[in-house]
């Protein structure tokens, strides 16, 4: 766009065009007073230098005319353009922009504002790209040096006539960005005896800093929160272990940081500087110290706004971004409202991940989310509205028992005695202890046979007959319409299952006159029956039906009988024509409607104090060797969300003797809980060994990190790609989207539990396995058509809740701060400006979120009835040379960027993505961690960076020339003068609401020098 048609610019443009043309004529006026004072006394030389300093003056003003005017907010965008340089010995300049965004959705629109002098400006694009050099109009231009290994850039002359006309100065400049770089003040320490500590999760510390949740950031509030920038990696010979002194040097050399231009001084580099034909340093440190750090970068408070990005509605961009430690600080249930309401207003698509998902989908993330980090991690639930994982058990398997005790004869009739014993496993899901007081819902669909006093029918819970004490005697207690098991005090460790006895009911059915002596059975309709627990006096889970078919439950009078009905929540459901066989994911089964949780084999399935292993036909062989049978296989590390799996006793060594010390068919009945889990019958530990939790919660009562959303449970349910078995057709769906016949319908074998394609259908059969993908490879589903830039990541992506959410001054001890409108932006670097070496350094070190981080040594099944494993202790961030080339290389690849969060989609040259994939790394699949240690770069990355920035370097040139016309291509120049000022666009103290004072916001010069 030419100055022709610079008034057809928005206003927010016009603007700055005013306070340049004011600061052009404030410059001439001043200039023309002291040229006339100078004259006077005959010195017309200083006079032309003189205007020349007042040209180079006004490229400053324009600059600082362009800041007040466009940065006085906190949603513009700073982006730049890297051109080829026709300089084939010098590496290209960048051009930086300022960018303004408006809408939202799919109907966006961005304008650009050149930061180097030019007469034409970009036009609006309704896609965030790099736009194309503006046109500099012939014989208007300047080769201006700036830094010496950059070739000179080409920028415009901007012109200043004087009262007649006549151009009598001009000027052109150009601008650097400070936080394209790494912040020499703030990047990097020396702890962990003078290596450089990343705070995560090590394996047997049980110190806060050793099981940090928020990757990148320093756990402690002293100090810079961006120490963990990986410092040591500027240095060529460096890799993911800091084994240099480069890093100790800029640390301890900070004192003498006080010039942009000091950083060689501060990492103990002295003349002589000798440098290559490309204008390079010719020390590797110095020219590391030199191009890849920033020195003299000023800190200032940001409030987090919403960006002007796809996916995200009008009517949400630009606003402030919600708080969680805010949301955390509220009662529960209002927390929940405000944070699903929010999520719904910002991201109208959101919801349409829920697939089957039968409660309110953005309720239950706010639930899970709210439970994630408040103090006590206590279990937000409201029935079939809501549940929030928190620090609460699960159960992991159902049994009820059933024992028929033999008959007796009073008064002529016959007194048929039973008892029926409700059993069940609980696992502590979370990484967490558990204790607390847990009740289960006693609930027998089971009906009597038409005989006796007891009307046909009767359920064997109905309250007449569970409060007639000549026919029952229980420990139960009757709350809401329901019968209850007393509480039971639970005391869990991390992982741990345990098997509990919770309830016992004694029958005495009188079924007539003696002389009968019936055969009989008990039926049950299908679902009949459910499961609910309570914790702490709240109910918090519902298992909605459970299917107990009649096998075993026909009963002759004088034979005495026990049978057990089992069932493994969040495995197998429905009956025979139609069995689903979900993952074995517990945590799921609240929400699989439509289909009963169906009976498992009894008591050959069961697997007391252990994680869930099907016996029968799943873990046989086949008469192939080495190839393994397997259905609805119970291995986390094979869920989408993947995990480590924790050990189970194999049938060869000890499973009966523990099995058969809870149910012993053979005695008659069920013999309490059992003894505990005996570890010497296999030699191991008696517990799951860290990181083996299928739950991962913050006991901080904070959120650090919104990237921590990456925890939280996601309920997706959609319809599997099943590989058929026996010739079934997986493509027979109902109308529901549930397969009308998936009898033995089950992943490829060796495969991994599947993720949500496009085109798979919504199901409310399956499900589990799943929290938020932040920070890895998204479900194809959710993430936007492939190729996509990054910056259109849609509303259905979970990162996009990075957009919506922030953590204030996380580190803060004060609660106002933590719970805040403002973050501190302190060395975080632009993305969008970002050099390769800056990129590297954000991303580089070993993986420390993951205690169990390991890979597959073999696809056979080890003692653990698992693919065995070894530790994988150097995973760090994934390499194409370098440490953390690849990541570099991709994020450069993706740019630019409306926010942080988008780089979650970057890829390799090959179309991959680099954050939490493992197929960047040599073991590709056979990798085996939890979500934590996928996230674990992308947290680093995402936490030191940012979209913009308020710290620069201008570089101007002021010339005062022979009075002319304009567009003189060849003007007689009479002096010349070289600037270079730091520029900070300080927000000063903000108002209460967050907001930018318009009185307290200044551009100042922190530091000026000639070139």
């Amino acid at each position: 766009m030419h100055r022709a048609e610079f008034d057809k610019r928005p206003a927010g443009f016009i603007l700055p065009a005013v306070l340049v043309i004011v600061a052009a004529l404030l410059v001439l006026a001043i200039g023309t007073l002291l040229v006339t004072g100078i004259e006077r006394d005959g010195a017309r030389a200083a006079a032309d230098r003189h205007r020349a300093e007042l040209a180079a003056r006004a490229g400053l003003e324009q600059l600082r005319a362009i800041l007040l005017a466009e940065t006085a907010n906190d949603d513009f965008l700073i982006l730049q353009d890297d051109r080829a340089s026709d300089d084939s010995l010098r590496q290209s300049a960048p051009f930086l922009y300022l960018v303004r965004g408006s809408g939202g959705g799919d109907a966006l629109s961005f304008r650009y504002l050149p930061l180097f002098s030019t007469a034409s400006f970009p036009k609006d694009n309704a896609d965030l790209t790099t736009p194309p050099r503006p046109l500099l109009e012939k014989g208007k231009t300047t080769s201006l040096p700036t830094l010496p290994w950059l070739a000179p850039v080409e920028v415009e002359w901007l012109e200043i006539p004087d009262e007649r006309g006549r151009v009598v100065s001009r000027f052109a400049f150009w601008v650097e960005d400070l936080q394209g770089r790494v912040d020499a003040a703030t990047a990097g320490n020396i702890e962990d005896n003078g290596k450089h500590l990343r705070y995560g999760w090590k394996a047997g510390d049980k110190s806060p800093q050793a099981r940090f949740p928020a990757p990148g950031l320093n756990a402690e509030e002293a100090g810079p929160a961006l120490d963990q920038v990986a410092l040591h990696t500027l240095d060529p010979a460096s890799g993911a272990v800091d084994r240099s002194d480069f890093d100790k040097n800029v640390i301890e050399g900070r004192a003498a940081l006080i010039s942009p231009d000091s950083v060689l001084a501060a990492a103990g580099f002295s003349p002589p500087l000798e440098r290559d034909k490309d204008g390079h340093l010719l020390d590797p440190l110095r020219r590391a110290a030199e191009e890849s750090l920033s020195a003299t970068v000023r800190a200032y408070d940001e409030q987090p706004r919403v960006p002007f990005a796809h996916g995200i509605d009008a009517s949400a961009t630009g606003e402030p971004k919600r708080n969680l430690n805010e949301l955390l600080a509220m009662p529960g249930a209002r927390a929940v409202d405000e944070m699903a309401a929010w999520l719904v207003k910002c991201l109208p698509d959101f919801e349409t991940r829920q697939g089957g998902f039968p409660e309110d989908y953005a309720k239950t993330f706010a639930a899970n989310a709210i439970s994630y980090a408040s103090p006590g991690n206590a279990p937000l639930a409201r029935a079939d509205v809501y549940r929030g994982l928190g620090n609460c058990p699960v159960v992991s398997e159902i049994v009820l028992g059933i024992n028929y005790l033999g008959h007796v004869i009073e008064n002529g009739d016959r007194i048929m005695n039973y008892q029926f014993i409700l059993f069940a496993e609980l696992l502590n899901h979370t990484n967490l202890p558990v204790q607390g007081d847990v009740a289960l819902s006693y609930e027998v669909g089971l009906r009597l046979p038409a005989m006796g006093a007891a009307p046909a029918g009767t359920r064997f819970d109905d309250t007449h007959l569970m409060n007639d004490a000549a026919a029952c005697s229980h420990d139960v207690v009757e709350k809401g319409g329901r019968y209850w098991s007393k509480p039971l005090a639970v005391s869990l460790a991390p992982g741990e299952y345990r098997f509990f006895r919770f309830a016992t009911v004694d029958y005495r059915i009188n079924i007539g006159p003696a002389k009968v002596s019936p055969i009989f059975s008990l039926t049950e309709a299908r679902g009949a029956a459910g499961l609910s627990v309570m914790w702490n006096g709240a109910e918090v889970d519902r298992i909605p039906s459970i299917m107990r078919d009649s096998y075993g439950l026909t009963f002759s009078i004088g034979v005495k009988r026990f049978t057990g009905k089992a069932a493994i929540p969040g495995h197998s459901y429905g009956s025979p024509g139609e069995y689903i066989n979900n993952m074995g994911d517990p945590r799921i089964a609240r929400y699989v409607t439509g289909i009963p949780l169906s009976e498992n084999a009894f008591p050959e399935n069961i697997s007391p104090h252990r994680r869930n292993v099907r016996m029968g036909t799943i873990y046989q062989w086949d008469k192939t060797p080495g190839k393994l049978k397997t259905y609805g296989r119970v291995i986390p590390s094979e869920w989408p969300d993947g995990g480590h799996d924790a050990a189970v006793m194999p049938w060869d060594n000890g499973w009966d003797k523990v099995r058969e010390g809870i149910v012993n068919p053979k005695g008659g009945g069920i013999s309490g809980t059992g003894p505990p889990y005996d570890p010497t019958l296999i030699g191991g530990a008696t517990l799951p060994e860290e990181g083996e939790a299928l739950t991962y919660l913050s006991d901080r009562g904070r959120y650090f990190s919104a990237t921590e959303l990456g925890r939280v449970y996601d309920p997706v349910q959609w319809l599997p790609t099943f590989e058929p078995k026996s010739g079934l057709d997986s493509t027979v769906l109902r109308g529901d989207g549930s397969p009308a016949a998936t009898n033995g319908l089950m992943p490829a074998t060796g495969a991994a539990w599947p993720l949500v394609q496009l085109g798979n259908k919504a199901s409310p059969w399956f499900g589990g396995g799943n929290t938020l993908r932040i920070g890895r490879p998204e479900h194809p589903a959710f993430d936007g058509a492939a190729g996509d830039a990054p910056s259109k990541m849609p509303g259905t992506h979970a990162a996009r809740l990075l957009d919506l959410f922030h953590a204030g001054k996380s580190r803060s001890s004060d609660a106002a701060e933590r719970e805040g409108k403002l973050v501190r932006i302190e060395g975080h670097v632009n993305l969008n400006t970002a050099t390769r070496d800056a990129l590297r350094a954000m991303a580089a070190g070993r993986l420390t979120m993951d205690p169990r981080l390991s890979k597959r040594t073999a696809d056979d099944f080890d003692s653990r009835m698992a693919p065995p494993v070894s530790p994988l202790d150097d995973l760090s961030a994934p390499t194409a040379d370098r440490e953390a080339d690849l990541v570099a290389d991709a994020i450069l690849r993706g740019r630019p960027f409306t926010s942080p969060a988008e780089i979650v989609r970057v890829t390799d040259e090959h179309g991959e993505p680099v954050f939490g994939n493992t197929q960047v790394y040599q073991d590709e699949s056979k990798v085996q961690w939890s979500d934590s240690a996928a996230e674990e770069i992308f947290g680093r990355v995402y936490e030191s960076s940012t979209v913009r920035s308020r710290n620069f370097r201008v570089w101007v040139i002021g010339q005062s020339l022979s009075p002319g016309p304009s567009g003189n291509p060849k003007p007689e120049v009479l002096a010349e003068v070289r600037k270079v000022y730091t520029v900070f666009a300080d927000p000063g103290q903000r108002d209460a609401d967050g907001t930018i004072s318009s009185e307290k916001f200044r551009v100042s010069i922190p530091h000026e020098s000639e070139f």
